[in-house]
């Protein structure tokens, strides 16, 4: 109203969803130069793309505006330099992100440059304090850099390219750290940046699949918390760092079918964080167990992972850690409850088979709170992603308490909010991996109702996603593993049509591609499971025994 016109014009609501997700609004001033500056400011603030930069409440935002007609200072400020960078790289990805990464390189090279010639020309102690004061200037920045704005672009899809190219450089940047540092053993803090910075090495390897190379980082920044564990017997602090550590080695090492190891590694994160009282951190462990045990088949297990990492968040969270101030206090409040509905989604996918009753109701309470947050913030993709795996999940638990009509209208749903992802950022395979996993689980539900011809035709679409998934990720042992389930269900499914040639050819196909993926993961057991069945599958169509 102030401004005479709408903030996000377009013609249909898909042109201004990408409005409003790209952020901001033409300041208010360029359109009504009559119009106060704090005015302005207020509106901006309360129209800001982002939650936690908008008033808390009505209230507060009424609060400003009458600061503003009694000419009284506002809350709302302009925005801050960083506030226009960060903008900038949501709207202007590459061409910002480029020159941050130029930055960040500049910035790389005049540390790691001060340190060396600082140990080589053996400066006096005041130009070494400075020159580490610099250094820990620089890696802030390249935190925030590498870091920060890397989790900003993980919410634009269409940034996934720079992203990738941001992790990269980040990651050279660690690994010249790693290589430059001359450790003093007397120096508690430089062993713990070198500690940090091969966690995050690892972190970054992982993120750009070298998976080899990461899980050796990860266990160099293992082995280094564990040395300064060693000196530092009562330090938390430490402990814990320590302790998170090995629950990302452990992590790494479940992701590679190396369960036995993985296992070790989780318990000995496990036994530190209930040893200091970490709730959150133990729950966070006890979570990521309970998947691994999940893939694994260990069915009983894994929900008791499951169900004591629920009663630590439901308990109270943080244990014996000090009490935060308010703000601080929302923030470990929301932490606290998405961590818990991850965990109940989890469970339900869990028990769908075993309890799907409990499975349901699991699967609901999850749904409700993801609804929720999609409702306070609509434009965020990974949001919409969560509501879709969840509704996945409660179908899964609908098929097994045999209501396949309310099965099928979740897997709609889900295929739906799917299908607008895919659409509006046709180059993020995550997207289209969950797009054939949705239409690969309506499939089976429309033939479980006895639908043929449209679970025919909704897995041929499944198998289009996989496919096309393949030409970007063949060397995937789970893009795989996924296309050699959809073929065996389309091949099951042909066969009960009548075409036994069509489903003899879609079996050989799936026993390729789920051999590929033995080939590329041997220690994951689900996937020899899985080749079994097909196998088996084949021989009874041709009447072999």
């Amino acid at each position: 109203m102030l401004g005479l016109r709408p903030a996000h014009s377009g013609d249909d609501t898909a042109s201004i969803l990408q409005q409003v997700n790209a952020g901001g609004i033409k300041p208010l001033r360029q359109l009504r130069r009559d119009l106060p500056r704090d005015l302005e400011t207020v509106i901006a603030k309360a129209m800001s793309a982002h939650r936690d930069q908008r008033y808390d409440s009505a209230s507060d935002f009424a609060d400003d505006l009458r600061r503003v007609l009694a000419n009284e200072p506002t809350v709302a400020r302009p925005p801050t330099l960083i506030d226009h960078i960060v903008r900038h790289a949501a709207k202007h990805r590459t061409a910002v992100i480029t020159t941050l990464l130029v930055g960040s390189l500049v910035l790389a090279g005049l540390a790691i440059g001060t340190t060396m010639l600082a140990a080589e020309k053996q400066v006096s102690d005041t130009l070494l304090i400075q020159a580490q004061h610099d250094r820990a200037i620089t890696r802030e920045a390249v935190d925030r850099l590498g870091m920060q704005i890397s989790e900003l672009l993980a919410d634009i899809p269409a940034a996934n390219s720079v992203r990738q190219r941001l992790l990269s450089e980040t990651l050279d940047y660690y690994k010249q750290i790693a290589a430059a540092e001359v450790i003093d053993d007397r120096d508690s803090q430089q062993r713990i940046d070198l500690a940090v910075a091969y966690g995050k090495i690892g972190i970054f390897q992982s993120e750009l699949g070298q998976s080899a190379d990461a899980t050796a980082s990860l266990r160099e920044s293992e082995r280094l918390y564990g040395v300064l564990a060693q000196d530092s017997p009562d330090d938390a602090d430490v402990h814990l760092q320590w302790s998170i550590s090995q629950n990302n080695l452990a992590e790494r090492l479940a992701q590679v079918g190396d369960l036995q190891s993985a296992a070790e590694w989780f318990a000995k994160a496990i036994a530190t964080q209930k040893r200091l009282g970490n709730n959150v951190e133990l729950a966070k462990t006890l979570n990521n167990l309970g998947g691994m045990l999940s893939d694994a088949g260990n069915v009983s297990e894994s929900q008791q992972a499951y169900e004591r990492a629920l009663a630590l968040i439901d308990g109270g969270g943080r244990g014996n850690e000090s009490v935060p101030d308010a703000g601080t206090r929302d923030l470990v409040h929301y932490e606290e409850r998405t961590l818990q509905s991850t965990i109940r989604s989890n469970l339900a996918g869990l028990l769908a088979k075993h309890d799907p009753h409990q499975a349901a109701t699991l699967a609901r309470q999850s749904l409700q709170y993801q609804l929720e947050l999609l409702a306070k913030d609509p434009g965020k993709p990974k949001l919409a992603t969560q509501v879709m795996l969840t509704l996945n999940t409660l179908a899964d638990t609908q098929t097994q308490i045999g209501n396949h009509a309310s099965s099928v209208e979740s897997l709609r749903q889900a295929v739906e909010i799917g299908r607008q992802l895919h659409t509006r950022w046709p180059d993020q395979p995550s997207y289209r991996r969950d797009l054939a996993i949705s239409l690969n689980h309506l499939g089976l539900s429309l033939s479980a109702l006895g639908e043929l011809n449209q679970a025919q035709s909704v897995l041929q679409q499944a198998a289009e996603q996989g496919r096309a998934l393949l030409e970007v990720y063949g060397d995937s042992a789970e893009v795989q593993n996924m296309l050699g389930g959809i073929l065996n269900n389309l091949a099951f499914l042909a066969g009960r049509i009548g075409d036994r040639h069509t489903a003899s050819l879609l079996y050989e196909d799936a026993i390729v591609h789920q051999q590929i993926a033995i080939d590329l993961a041997p220690k994951i057991l689900k996937y020899q499971s899985s080749l079994k069945t097909q196998q088996t599958n084949l021989k009874q169509l041709r009447g072999e025994s």
